[in-house]
Protein backbone atom coordinates (compact mmCIF):
# COMPACT_ATOMS: atom_id res chain seq x y z
CA UNK A 1 0.00 0.00 0.00
CA UNK A 2 3.07 2.57 0.54
CA UNK A 3 3.85 2.22 -3.32
CA UNK A 4 0.13 3.28 -4.91
CA UNK A 5 0.73 7.23 -4.14
CA UNK A 6 4.12 6.67 -6.39
CA UNK A 7 2.05 4.72 -9.17
CA UNK A 8 -1.04 7.24 -9.25
CA UNK A 9 1.71 9.93 -9.39
CA UNK A 10 3.53 8.15 -12.11
CA UNK A 11 0.17 7.57 -14.22
CA UNK A 12 -0.44 11.47 -13.86
CA UNK A 13 2.74 12.20 -14.53
CA UNK A 14 2.63 10.27 -17.75
CA UNK A 15 -1.46 11.66 -18.77
CA UNK A 16 0.23 15.29 -18.57
CA UNK A 17 3.21 14.42 -20.67
CA UNK A 18 1.10 12.67 -23.12
CA UNK A 19 -1.27 16.20 -23.03
CA UNK A 20 1.90 17.83 -23.63
CA UNK A 21 2.66 16.28 -26.65
CA UNK A 22 -0.64 16.47 -28.45
CA UNK A 23 -0.79 20.63 -27.59
CA UNK A 24 2.68 20.60 -28.85
CA UNK A 25 1.64 18.94 -31.93
CA UNK A 26 -1.35 21.55 -32.10
CA UNK A 27 0.16 24.57 -31.82
CA UNK A 28 3.10 23.85 -33.91
CA UNK A 29 0.57 22.77 -36.88
CA UNK A 30 -2.04 25.43 -36.43
CA UNK A 31 -0.09 28.54 -35.29
CA UNK A 32 3.78 27.45 -36.22
CA UNK A 33 4.82 28.10 -32.40
CA UNK A 34 7.78 25.33 -31.37
CA UNK A 35 7.74 24.02 -28.14
CA UNK A 36 10.77 22.07 -27.02
CA UNK A 37 11.84 20.49 -23.57
CA UNK A 38 14.72 21.94 -23.13
CA UNK A 39 14.50 24.70 -20.23
CA UNK A 40 14.55 28.37 -21.05
CA UNK A 41 13.33 31.61 -19.95
CA UNK A 42 9.86 31.21 -22.06
CA UNK A 43 6.87 28.96 -21.15
CA UNK A 44 3.82 28.80 -23.16
CA UNK A 45 0.53 28.24 -21.73
CA UNK A 46 -1.11 25.62 -23.85
CA UNK A 47 -4.59 25.70 -22.85
CA UNK A 48 -5.80 28.67 -21.44
CA UNK A 49 -5.57 32.24 -22.92
CA UNK A 50 -7.66 35.22 -23.40
CA UNK A 51 -10.34 33.45 -25.44
CA UNK A 52 -11.14 31.84 -21.64
CA UNK A 53 -10.83 35.11 -19.39
CA UNK A 54 -6.90 34.22 -18.50
CA UNK A 55 -5.54 37.31 -17.20
CA UNK A 56 -2.61 38.29 -15.37
CA UNK A 57 -3.65 38.10 -11.86
CA UNK A 58 -5.16 34.63 -12.28
CA UNK A 59 -0.99 33.82 -12.73
CA UNK A 60 0.19 35.99 -10.23
CA UNK A 61 -2.16 34.29 -7.62
CA UNK A 62 -0.95 30.48 -9.17
CA UNK A 63 2.44 31.92 -8.47
CA UNK A 64 1.41 33.29 -5.06
CA UNK A 65 -0.11 29.74 -3.97
CA UNK A 66 2.57 27.75 -4.94
CA UNK A 67 5.67 30.15 -3.60
CA UNK A 68 7.05 30.80 -6.77
CA UNK A 69 8.87 34.69 -6.67
CA UNK A 70 6.12 36.89 -8.76
CA UNK A 71 8.79 39.31 -8.90
CA UNK A 72 11.02 36.81 -11.34
CA UNK A 73 7.56 36.99 -13.85
CA UNK A 74 9.01 39.69 -16.31
CA UNK A 75 6.28 39.70 -19.12
CA UNK A 76 2.57 38.21 -19.26
CA UNK A 77 1.78 37.83 -22.93
CA UNK A 78 -2.10 37.53 -23.62
CA UNK A 79 -2.94 36.57 -27.32
CA UNK A 80 -6.41 38.56 -28.59
CA UNK A 81 -9.00 35.58 -28.94
CA UNK A 82 -6.95 32.54 -28.72
CA UNK A 83 -6.44 29.89 -25.94
CA UNK A 84 -3.13 29.93 -25.41
CA UNK A 85 -0.39 32.61 -23.45
CA UNK A 86 3.30 33.09 -22.96
CA UNK A 87 5.01 33.47 -19.32
CA UNK A 88 8.72 35.69 -20.12
CA UNK A 89 10.66 34.89 -17.30
CA UNK A 90 14.24 36.53 -16.12
CA UNK A 91 16.20 33.66 -16.22
CA UNK A 92 15.86 30.04 -17.15
CA UNK A 93 16.54 29.26 -13.48
CA UNK A 94 13.02 30.99 -12.76
CA UNK A 95 11.27 29.58 -15.18
CA UNK A 96 12.21 26.28 -14.28
CA UNK A 97 11.30 26.67 -10.50
CA UNK A 98 7.59 28.19 -12.23
CA UNK A 99 7.61 25.07 -14.39
CA UNK A 100 7.69 22.14 -11.65
CA UNK A 101 5.88 23.40 -8.98
CA UNK A 102 3.04 24.70 -11.46
CA UNK A 103 2.24 22.29 -14.30
CA UNK A 104 -0.70 20.82 -13.90
CA UNK A 105 -1.98 22.33 -11.32
CA UNK A 106 -5.25 24.14 -11.84
CA UNK A 107 -5.94 27.81 -11.56
CA UNK A 108 -7.81 29.73 -8.92
CA UNK A 109 -11.32 31.31 -10.52
CA UNK A 110 -13.73 30.13 -13.37
CA UNK A 111 -10.84 28.69 -15.22
CA UNK A 112 -11.23 24.73 -15.27
CA UNK A 113 -9.04 21.98 -16.09
CA UNK A 114 -5.47 21.04 -15.57
CA UNK A 115 -3.45 24.07 -16.85
CA UNK A 116 -0.14 22.69 -18.94
CA UNK A 117 2.94 24.14 -19.82
CA UNK A 118 5.73 23.94 -22.17
CA UNK A 119 8.94 25.81 -22.52
CA UNK A 120 8.74 27.31 -26.07
CA UNK A 121 11.73 29.07 -28.16
CA UNK A 122 12.10 32.63 -27.51
CA UNK A 123 11.26 33.01 -32.15
CA UNK A 124 7.89 31.92 -31.02
CA UNK A 125 6.88 34.42 -28.29
CA UNK A 126 4.38 37.05 -30.08
CA UNK A 127 5.45 40.08 -29.79
CA UNK A 128 2.30 42.50 -29.24
CA UNK A 129 4.17 45.32 -28.88
CA UNK A 130 2.00 48.64 -30.27
CA UNK A 131 4.28 51.57 -31.41
CA UNK A 132 2.78 55.12 -31.00
CA UNK A 133 4.20 57.12 -33.77
CA UNK A 134 2.18 60.75 -32.78
CA UNK A 135 3.09 63.49 -30.14
CA UNK A 136 0.83 63.78 -27.59
CA UNK A 137 -2.16 66.34 -27.89
CA UNK A 138 -1.03 69.76 -28.11
CA UNK A 139 -1.93 71.90 -25.32
CA UNK A 140 -1.71 68.55 -23.40
CA UNK A 141 0.15 69.01 -20.20
CA UNK A 142 1.20 67.09 -17.45
CA UNK A 143 2.62 68.28 -14.27
CA UNK A 144 4.19 65.28 -12.36
CA UNK A 145 4.78 65.16 -8.48
CA UNK A 146 2.61 68.38 -8.70
CA UNK A 147 1.97 66.76 -4.63
CA UNK A 148 4.09 65.97 -1.89
CA UNK A 149 3.41 62.15 -0.88
CA UNK A 150 2.49 63.60 2.45
CA UNK A 151 -0.15 65.94 0.31
CA UNK A 152 -1.49 62.95 -1.60
CA UNK A 153 -1.78 61.44 1.78
CA UNK A 154 -3.99 63.91 2.76
CA UNK A 155 -6.56 64.34 0.27
CA UNK A 156 -6.47 60.95 -0.37
CA UNK A 157 -7.81 60.64 3.22
CA UNK A 158 -10.40 63.12 2.86
CA UNK A 159 -11.72 61.84 -0.62
CA UNK A 160 -11.74 58.23 0.24
CA UNK A 161 -14.96 57.76 2.01
CA UNK A 162 -16.92 58.84 -1.09
CA UNK A 163 -18.68 55.70 -2.84
CA UNK A 164 -20.24 57.73 -5.75
CA UNK A 165 -19.02 61.13 -7.83
CA UNK A 166 -19.20 64.38 -6.10
CA UNK A 167 -19.68 67.64 -7.68
CA UNK A 168 -19.87 71.44 -6.99
CA UNK A 169 -19.16 74.60 -9.07
CA UNK A 170 -16.06 74.22 -9.87
CA UNK A 171 -15.15 70.56 -8.28
CA UNK A 172 -15.85 66.98 -9.66
CA UNK A 173 -14.79 64.09 -7.38
CA UNK A 174 -14.69 60.40 -9.02
CA UNK A 175 -13.60 57.53 -6.90
CA UNK A 176 -12.70 54.57 -9.68
CA UNK A 177 -11.79 51.00 -8.14
CA UNK A 178 -10.16 48.45 -10.39
CA UNK A 179 -11.65 47.57 -13.37
CA UNK A 180 -13.72 50.83 -13.80
CA UNK A 181 -12.63 53.54 -16.40
CA UNK A 182 -14.39 56.23 -18.39
CA UNK A 183 -15.94 55.85 -21.84
CA UNK A 184 -14.02 57.95 -24.76
CA UNK A 185 -15.41 61.77 -24.41
CA UNK A 186 -14.34 65.17 -25.43
CA UNK A 187 -15.86 67.35 -22.37
CA UNK A 188 -18.82 69.97 -24.08
CA UNK A 189 -17.33 72.92 -25.42
CA UNK A 190 -20.45 75.24 -24.46
CA UNK A 191 -20.85 75.27 -20.54
CA UNK A 192 -17.03 74.88 -19.40
CA UNK A 193 -13.97 77.42 -19.97
CA UNK A 194 -10.51 76.83 -22.06
CA UNK A 195 -8.71 74.99 -19.48
CA UNK A 196 -9.80 71.88 -17.40
CA UNK A 197 -7.69 70.70 -14.51
CA UNK A 198 -7.40 66.92 -12.97
CA UNK A 199 -5.46 65.96 -10.10
CA UNK A 200 -4.80 61.94 -9.75
CA UNK A 201 -4.17 60.68 -6.63
CA UNK A 202 -3.64 56.73 -5.45
CA UNK A 203 -2.91 55.04 -8.91
CA UNK A 204 -1.35 56.02 -11.95
CA UNK A 205 -3.64 54.95 -14.79
CA UNK A 206 -3.29 54.57 -18.94
CA UNK A 207 -5.67 57.11 -20.56
CA UNK A 208 -6.25 56.88 -23.91
CA UNK A 209 -6.36 60.15 -26.44
CA UNK A 210 -8.24 59.55 -29.65
CA UNK A 211 -8.32 62.25 -32.56
CA UNK A 212 -11.34 62.42 -35.47
CA UNK A 213 -8.96 61.76 -38.42
CA UNK A 214 -7.83 58.29 -36.71
CA UNK A 215 -4.59 59.29 -34.19
CA UNK A 216 -4.65 57.43 -31.18
CA UNK A 217 -2.01 58.36 -28.01
CA UNK A 218 -1.58 56.41 -24.65
CA UNK A 219 -0.31 58.40 -21.82
CA UNK A 220 0.79 57.36 -18.66
CA UNK A 221 -1.17 59.76 -15.75
CA UNK A 222 1.03 58.75 -12.70
CA UNK A 223 -0.22 59.53 -9.26
CA UNK A 224 0.08 62.84 -7.78
CA UNK A 225 0.19 64.39 -11.57
CA UNK A 226 -1.82 67.37 -12.24
CA UNK A 227 -2.90 66.89 -15.88
CA UNK A 228 -3.84 70.66 -17.74
CA UNK A 229 -6.09 70.17 -21.19
CA UNK A 230 -6.34 73.55 -23.05
CA UNK A 231 -6.30 73.76 -26.67
CA UNK A 232 -6.63 71.55 -29.17
CA UNK A 233 -6.02 68.45 -26.27
CA UNK A 234 -9.33 69.83 -24.80
CA UNK A 235 -11.44 70.82 -27.87
CA UNK A 236 -10.14 68.63 -30.83
CA UNK A 237 -9.48 65.21 -29.15
CA UNK A 238 -11.82 62.63 -26.94
CA UNK A 239 -10.24 60.89 -23.88
CA UNK A 240 -11.04 58.20 -21.82
CA UNK A 241 -9.74 55.40 -19.91
CA UNK A 242 -10.24 51.57 -20.57
CA UNK A 243 -12.12 49.20 -18.64
CA UNK A 244 -9.56 46.96 -17.24
CA UNK A 245 -7.78 45.63 -13.75
CA UNK A 246 -4.13 45.78 -15.22
CA UNK A 247 -2.97 48.37 -17.16
CA UNK A 248 -0.48 47.94 -20.05
CA UNK A 249 3.34 49.05 -19.42
CA UNK A 250 4.08 51.68 -21.77
CA UNK A 251 7.64 52.93 -22.53
CA UNK A 252 7.31 56.54 -23.32
CA UNK A 253 10.86 56.96 -24.14
CA UNK A 254 12.12 54.47 -26.43
CA UNK A 255 14.25 55.40 -29.32
CA UNK A 256 13.58 53.76 -33.05
CA UNK A 257 15.26 54.74 -36.11
CA UNK A 258 12.49 56.26 -38.68
CA UNK A 259 13.44 56.79 -42.03
CA UNK A 260 16.79 57.34 -41.22
CA UNK A 261 16.26 59.21 -37.91
CA UNK A 262 16.12 58.33 -34.33
CA UNK A 263 12.69 59.49 -32.82
CA UNK A 264 11.86 58.96 -29.24
CA UNK A 265 8.55 56.95 -29.62
CA UNK A 266 5.40 55.59 -27.00
CA UNK A 267 5.77 51.96 -27.41
CA UNK A 268 2.89 49.94 -25.93
CA UNK A 269 4.43 46.87 -24.57
CA UNK A 270 3.06 43.45 -24.08
CA UNK A 271 3.61 43.34 -19.99
CA UNK A 272 0.93 44.88 -17.16
CA UNK A 273 0.88 46.12 -13.94
CA UNK A 274 -2.27 46.23 -11.65
CA UNK A 275 -4.43 49.23 -11.18
CA UNK A 276 -5.14 50.16 -7.29
CA UNK A 277 -7.96 52.57 -6.35
CA UNK A 278 -7.85 55.78 -7.80
CA UNK A 279 -9.20 59.20 -7.02
CA UNK A 280 -9.24 61.92 -9.26
CA UNK A 281 -10.20 65.37 -8.24
CA UNK A 282 -11.75 68.09 -12.05
CA UNK A 283 -11.52 71.44 -11.93
CA UNK A 284 -13.38 73.07 -14.36
CA UNK A 285 -15.03 77.00 -14.51
CA UNK A 286 -18.33 77.61 -16.02
CA UNK A 287 -17.71 79.25 -19.58
CA UNK A 288 -19.10 83.21 -20.33
CA UNK A 289 -20.97 83.44 -23.54
CA UNK A 290 -20.82 81.14 -26.33
CA UNK A 291 -18.45 79.19 -27.51
CA UNK A 292 -16.36 80.89 -30.16
CA UNK A 293 -14.00 77.72 -30.45
CA UNK A 294 -12.33 76.85 -33.88
CA UNK A 295 -12.65 73.46 -33.53
CA UNK A 296 -15.94 72.47 -35.15
CA UNK A 297 -15.77 68.39 -35.26
CA UNK A 298 -16.50 67.95 -31.98
CA UNK A 299 -18.13 71.47 -30.47
CA UNK A 300 -21.58 70.85 -29.56
CA UNK A 301 -22.19 74.61 -29.86
CA UNK A 302 -22.18 74.23 -33.75
CA UNK A 303 -25.48 74.59 -35.40
CA UNK A 304 -26.80 70.91 -36.44
CA UNK A 305 -27.91 70.70 -39.81
CA UNK A 306 -30.19 67.29 -40.77
CA UNK A 307 -28.35 64.19 -40.69
CA UNK A 308 -27.58 63.10 -44.02
CA UNK A 309 -28.18 59.49 -45.97
CA UNK A 310 -24.18 59.12 -45.65
CA UNK A 311 -23.82 59.68 -41.78
CA UNK A 312 -27.16 58.41 -40.11
CA UNK A 313 -26.44 55.20 -42.29
CA UNK A 314 -22.80 55.21 -41.37
CA UNK A 315 -23.72 55.63 -37.82
CA UNK A 316 -26.53 52.33 -37.62
CA UNK A 317 -23.34 50.06 -38.46
CA UNK A 318 -21.31 51.43 -36.28
CA UNK A 319 -23.57 51.87 -33.50
CA UNK A 320 -26.55 49.48 -34.21
CA UNK A 321 -25.27 46.77 -36.91
CA UNK A 322 -21.87 45.82 -35.69
CA UNK A 323 -22.63 46.43 -31.49
CA UNK A 324 -25.47 43.71 -31.96
CA UNK A 325 -23.28 41.23 -33.83
CA UNK A 326 -21.34 41.24 -30.86
CA UNK A 327 -23.27 41.06 -28.14
CA UNK A 328 -25.25 38.86 -30.00
CA UNK A 329 -24.99 36.00 -27.26
CA UNK A 330 -25.30 37.95 -24.60
CA UNK A 331 -28.03 39.63 -25.94
CA UNK A 332 -29.80 35.97 -25.82
CA UNK A 333 -28.97 35.14 -22.64
CA UNK A 334 -30.84 37.97 -21.38
CA UNK A 335 -33.55 38.25 -22.89
CA UNK A 336 -35.83 35.63 -22.30
CA UNK A 337 -39.80 36.07 -23.05
CA UNK A 338 -42.22 38.85 -24.87
CA UNK A 339 -43.62 41.60 -22.86
CA UNK A 340 -47.41 40.89 -21.63
CA UNK A 341 -48.84 42.87 -24.24
CA UNK A 342 -46.99 41.33 -26.85
CA UNK A 343 -48.15 38.03 -25.88
CA UNK A 344 -51.49 39.04 -25.25
CA UNK A 345 -51.49 40.43 -28.81
CA UNK A 346 -50.28 37.07 -29.98
CA UNK A 347 -52.92 35.14 -28.22
CA UNK A 348 -55.79 36.85 -30.26
CA UNK A 349 -53.95 35.81 -33.70
CA UNK A 350 -56.11 33.59 -36.13
CA UNK A 351 -55.08 30.03 -37.31
CA UNK A 352 -53.59 30.42 -40.37
CA UNK A 353 -52.20 33.78 -40.29
CA UNK A 354 -48.81 34.96 -41.37
CA UNK A 355 -46.78 36.69 -38.45
CA UNK A 356 -43.59 38.64 -39.61
CA UNK A 357 -41.37 40.02 -36.89
CA UNK A 358 -39.11 42.78 -38.60
CA UNK A 359 -35.96 42.77 -36.65
CA UNK A 360 -36.64 39.52 -34.36
CA UNK A 361 -33.76 39.80 -32.43
CA UNK A 362 -33.45 36.28 -30.79
CA UNK A 363 -37.45 35.07 -31.59
CA UNK A 364 -38.43 36.17 -27.79
CA UNK A 365 -41.77 37.49 -28.83
CA UNK A 366 -42.69 34.24 -31.00
CA UNK A 367 -45.74 32.00 -29.48
CA UNK A 368 -45.44 28.35 -28.69
CA UNK A 369 -48.10 28.22 -31.51
CA UNK A 370 -48.25 25.85 -34.46
CA UNK A 371 -51.58 27.53 -35.77
CA UNK A 372 -49.75 30.32 -37.33
CA UNK A 373 -46.99 30.34 -39.86
CA UNK A 374 -44.13 32.70 -37.94
CA UNK A 375 -41.50 33.84 -39.91
CA UNK A 376 -38.47 36.24 -38.11
CA UNK A 377 -36.80 38.66 -40.37
CA UNK A 378 -33.30 39.68 -38.55
CA UNK A 379 -30.30 41.46 -40.17
CA UNK A 380 -27.79 40.90 -37.26
CA UNK A 381 -26.74 37.09 -38.23
CA UNK A 382 -25.37 36.77 -34.53
CA UNK A 383 -28.87 36.95 -33.33
CA UNK A 384 -30.31 35.36 -36.47
CA UNK A 385 -28.24 32.08 -35.12
CA UNK A 386 -29.59 32.24 -32.18
CA UNK A 387 -33.34 33.01 -33.08
CA UNK A 388 -33.00 29.29 -35.63
CA UNK A 389 -32.08 27.83 -32.22
CA UNK A 390 -34.59 29.01 -29.99
CA UNK A 391 -37.27 28.23 -32.79
CA UNK A 392 -36.53 25.13 -33.69
CA UNK A 393 -39.13 23.89 -31.99
CA UNK A 394 -42.08 25.26 -33.77
CA UNK A 395 -42.76 23.42 -36.98
CA UNK A 396 -44.34 26.34 -38.99
CA UNK A 397 -41.68 29.00 -38.53
CA UNK A 398 -38.91 30.49 -40.55
CA UNK A 399 -35.77 32.62 -40.36
CA UNK A 400 -34.97 34.70 -42.75
CA UNK A 401 -31.87 37.82 -42.82
CA UNK A 402 -33.10 40.99 -43.66
CA UNK A 403 -32.59 45.14 -43.58
CA UNK A 404 -36.32 46.31 -42.58
CA UNK A 405 -35.62 49.35 -45.07
CA UNK A 406 -34.77 47.28 -48.06
CA UNK A 407 -36.03 43.72 -47.38
CA UNK A 408 -36.89 42.11 -50.47
CA UNK A 409 -40.10 40.76 -49.77
CA UNK A 410 -43.37 40.91 -52.02
CA UNK A 411 -46.24 43.54 -51.64
CA UNK A 412 -49.27 42.66 -48.87
CA UNK A 413 -47.08 38.91 -47.73
CA UNK A 414 -47.93 39.10 -44.00
CA UNK A 415 -51.04 39.06 -41.86
CA UNK A 416 -49.79 40.08 -38.93
CA UNK A 417 -46.32 42.32 -38.53
CA UNK A 418 -44.61 43.13 -35.37
CA UNK A 419 -41.52 45.62 -35.04
CA UNK A 420 -41.01 45.86 -31.90
CA UNK A 421 -38.14 48.26 -30.36
CA UNK A 422 -36.54 48.60 -33.55
CA UNK A 423 -37.59 51.94 -35.33
CA UNK A 424 -36.18 53.88 -32.36
CA UNK A 425 -32.74 52.80 -33.70
CA UNK A 426 -33.01 54.62 -36.68
CA UNK A 427 -31.20 58.07 -36.41
CA UNK A 428 -32.89 60.21 -39.16
CA UNK A 429 -36.44 61.53 -39.31
CA UNK A 430 -36.79 60.14 -43.04
CA UNK A 431 -35.27 56.73 -42.17
CA UNK A 432 -37.92 55.90 -39.66
CA UNK A 433 -40.59 57.12 -41.89
CA UNK A 434 -39.56 54.87 -44.39
CA UNK A 435 -39.36 52.18 -42.18
CA UNK A 436 -42.89 52.69 -41.39
CA UNK A 437 -43.79 52.72 -45.14
CA UNK A 438 -42.12 48.87 -45.48
CA UNK A 439 -44.30 47.61 -42.69
CA UNK A 440 -46.89 49.38 -44.66
CA UNK A 441 -45.91 47.82 -47.94
CA UNK A 442 -45.66 44.28 -46.42
CA UNK A 443 -49.09 43.79 -44.68
CA UNK A 444 -52.00 42.65 -46.44
CA UNK A 445 -54.92 44.48 -46.38
CA UNK A 446 -56.77 44.46 -43.66
CA UNK A 447 -53.81 43.04 -41.85
CA UNK A 448 -52.63 44.58 -38.33
CA UNK A 449 -48.98 45.46 -37.34
CA UNK A 450 -47.79 46.60 -33.98
CA UNK A 451 -45.47 49.01 -33.51
CA UNK A 452 -43.16 49.72 -30.70
CA UNK A 453 -40.35 51.87 -29.70
CA UNK A 454 -38.85 53.46 -26.24
CA UNK A 455 -40.05 56.50 -24.94
CA UNK A 456 -38.38 59.55 -23.61
CA UNK A 457 -40.17 60.02 -20.70
CA UNK A 458 -39.85 56.83 -18.58
CA UNK A 459 -41.51 58.20 -15.39
CA UNK A 460 -44.02 55.44 -15.40
CA UNK A 461 -41.75 52.48 -16.01
CA UNK A 462 -39.42 49.59 -14.44
CA UNK A 463 -36.47 51.29 -16.36
CA UNK A 464 -35.59 53.38 -13.57
CA UNK A 465 -33.48 52.91 -11.06
CA UNK A 466 -35.29 53.64 -7.95
CA UNK A 467 -32.48 54.06 -5.69
CA UNK A 468 -29.50 55.70 -8.31
CA UNK A 469 -29.20 59.39 -8.50
CA UNK A 470 -28.50 60.53 -12.12
CA UNK A 471 -24.41 61.34 -12.56
CA UNK A 472 -23.66 64.80 -12.17
CA UNK A 473 -20.53 63.13 -15.01
CA UNK A 474 -24.05 62.26 -17.31
CA UNK A 475 -23.69 66.41 -18.36
CA UNK A 476 -20.41 66.12 -19.80
CA UNK A 477 -19.67 62.71 -21.33
CA UNK A 478 -20.78 62.55 -24.69
CA UNK A 479 -18.62 60.60 -27.59
CA UNK A 480 -17.89 61.23 -31.47
CA UNK A 481 -20.19 58.61 -33.09
CA UNK A 482 -19.77 59.17 -37.52
CA UNK A 483 -18.89 62.83 -37.36
CA UNK A 484 -21.80 63.49 -34.45
CA UNK A 485 -21.00 64.40 -30.87
CA UNK A 486 -23.99 62.26 -29.10
CA UNK A 487 -24.38 62.15 -25.35
CA UNK A 488 -23.90 59.34 -23.33
CA UNK A 489 -27.00 57.92 -21.75
CA UNK A 490 -26.36 56.72 -17.60
CA UNK A 491 -28.37 53.49 -17.67
CA UNK A 492 -31.46 53.08 -15.67
CA UNK A 493 -31.96 56.66 -15.39
CA UNK A 494 -34.90 59.54 -16.91
CA UNK A 495 -33.73 59.77 -20.52
CA UNK A 496 -32.51 64.10 -21.19
CA UNK A 497 -31.67 63.74 -25.02
CA UNK A 498 -33.63 62.67 -27.94
CA UNK A 499 -30.49 61.24 -29.65
CA UNK A 500 -27.74 59.18 -27.55
CA UNK A 501 -26.26 56.27 -26.85
CA UNK A 502 -27.33 53.55 -24.26
CA UNK A 503 -23.91 51.57 -23.14
CA UNK A 504 -23.96 47.64 -23.13
CA UNK A 505 -22.33 46.32 -20.70
CA UNK A 506 -20.98 43.03 -20.90
CA UNK A 507 -19.47 41.49 -17.73
CA UNK A 508 -17.35 38.31 -16.84
CA UNK A 509 -19.21 35.16 -16.48
CA UNK A 510 -20.58 34.95 -13.03
CA UNK A 511 -19.69 38.07 -11.64
CA UNK A 512 -23.24 39.82 -12.26
CA UNK A 513 -22.72 42.55 -9.82
CA UNK A 514 -19.06 42.85 -10.28
CA UNK A 515 -17.80 45.81 -11.59
CA UNK A 516 -15.46 44.35 -13.43
CA UNK A 517 -16.42 45.05 -16.78
CA UNK A 518 -15.17 43.46 -19.73
CA UNK A 519 -15.78 45.89 -22.69
CA UNK A 520 -19.01 48.68 -23.16
CA UNK A 521 -20.49 48.73 -26.16
CA UNK A 522 -22.80 51.56 -27.29
CA UNK A 523 -26.11 51.78 -29.49
CA UNK A 524 -27.62 54.24 -30.78
CA UNK A 525 -30.97 55.38 -29.93
CA UNK A 526 -33.87 57.99 -31.04
CA UNK A 527 -35.93 57.80 -27.85
CA UNK A 528 -39.56 58.80 -28.58
CA UNK A 529 -41.53 62.29 -27.34
CA UNK A 530 -45.55 61.73 -26.86
CA UNK A 531 -47.10 61.40 -30.09
CA UNK A 532 -44.28 61.10 -32.11
CA UNK A 533 -44.97 57.47 -33.52
CA UNK A 534 -48.44 58.48 -33.82
CA UNK A 535 -47.41 61.08 -36.39
CA UNK A 536 -45.13 58.76 -38.16
CA UNK A 537 -48.04 55.85 -38.85
CA UNK A 538 -50.48 59.25 -39.80
CA UNK A 539 -47.84 60.17 -42.47
CA UNK A 540 -47.83 56.88 -44.44
CA UNK A 541 -51.31 56.81 -47.03
CA UNK A 542 -53.23 53.29 -46.33
CA UNK A 543 -52.46 53.19 -42.60
CA UNK A 544 -55.13 53.45 -39.85
CA UNK A 545 -54.18 53.33 -36.41
CA UNK A 546 -56.74 51.09 -34.22
CA UNK A 547 -54.93 52.04 -30.55
CA UNK A 548 -52.22 53.93 -29.22
CA UNK A 549 -50.82 53.52 -26.00
CA UNK A 550 -47.46 53.42 -23.42
CA UNK A 551 -46.53 50.58 -21.83
CA UNK A 552 -43.49 50.42 -19.26
CA UNK A 553 -41.40 52.93 -21.04
CA UNK A 554 -42.42 52.06 -24.86
CA UNK A 555 -44.92 54.17 -26.66
CA UNK A 556 -46.97 51.50 -29.14
CA UNK A 557 -49.61 52.05 -31.89
CA UNK A 558 -51.56 48.95 -33.60
CA UNK A 559 -52.15 49.70 -37.15
CA UNK A 560 -54.19 48.20 -40.04
CA UNK A 561 -53.43 48.54 -43.73
CA UNK A 562 -56.93 49.67 -45.79
CA UNK A 563 -57.80 47.90 -48.54
CA UNK A 564 -57.14 49.48 -51.92
CA UNK A 565 -61.20 50.49 -52.41
CA UNK A 566 -60.92 52.01 -49.09
CA UNK A 567 -57.71 54.10 -50.31
CA UNK A 568 -59.29 55.50 -53.71
CA UNK A 569 -62.40 56.22 -51.74
CA UNK A 570 -60.67 58.49 -49.68
CA UNK A 571 -58.50 60.02 -52.81
CA UNK A 572 -61.55 60.91 -55.03
CA UNK A 573 -63.72 62.62 -51.67
CA UNK A 574 -59.87 65.17 -51.60
CA UNK A 575 -59.96 65.33 -55.28
CA UNK A 576 -63.88 66.08 -55.32
CA UNK A 577 -63.19 68.63 -52.86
Amino acid sequence: MFYMPNVFRRMNKDKLSSKSLRYAARLRESRGICCTEIPGPNIIICNAGQAVGLTKEHMIEQMVAYGVDVSTLKKFVSVKGECFAFLVFNSTEAAEVFFKKVNGRRLSGDIGGEIVYQYVEESSVVDDEYICLYDIPKGLHLLKEFLTKEEEHQFYSHFDWMEAPKKDKKLTVNKYLPGQGIPSHVDKHSPFGDTILSLSLGSSVVMDWKHHTGKYVPVVVPSRCLLVMQGEARYDWQHGINTRKWDPVVDENRVMTINGEEKRVRVVTSDSVPRQTRISLTFRWTRRGPCECIYKTLCDATDKKEITEELAANLEELHVHKVYEQIASHFNMTRHKAWPKIAHFMKRLDPGSILLDLGAGNGKNFANNNDIFQIAGERCSGLLKECKENMKSLKLSNCIRLDLLNPCLIDNCADVILCIAVIHHFSSLGRRQQAVSTICRLLAPGGVALITAWAKDQSDSHYLHKHREQNPMDEIRSIGASGLTLPVHENRTQFKHNDILVPWKMRYAGEKNSNDIESVFYRFYHVFEEDELDDLCKDVPGIKILNSFKEDGNWCVIITKESDKRKSDKSRKKTSK
